[in-house]
């Protein structure tokens, strides 16, 4: 589960810097970098939390 829960929150971080970056009329190619940078940054940094605040059966370590 805190892989699907980390690319979910990946992929809209990315989308939406990507929409943001797009709307100061750079190029797409440049939108497109910057988005799966955010994304990859983001997927990195909630893994590892998710994977550090959680036990093995996915439950939370208070």
């Amino acid at each position: 589960m805190r892989e699907v829960h980390a690319v979910l929150w990946a992929a809209f971080a990315g989308t939406a810097v990507g929409f943001l970056y797009a709307q100061s009329g750079v190029a797409v190619f440049t939108c497109v970098v910057v988005s799966l940078a955010v994304a990859a940054g983001v997927f990195a940094v909630l893994f590892y939390r998710y994977y550090t605040h959680e036990d093995a059966t996915g439950r939370r370590i208070d």
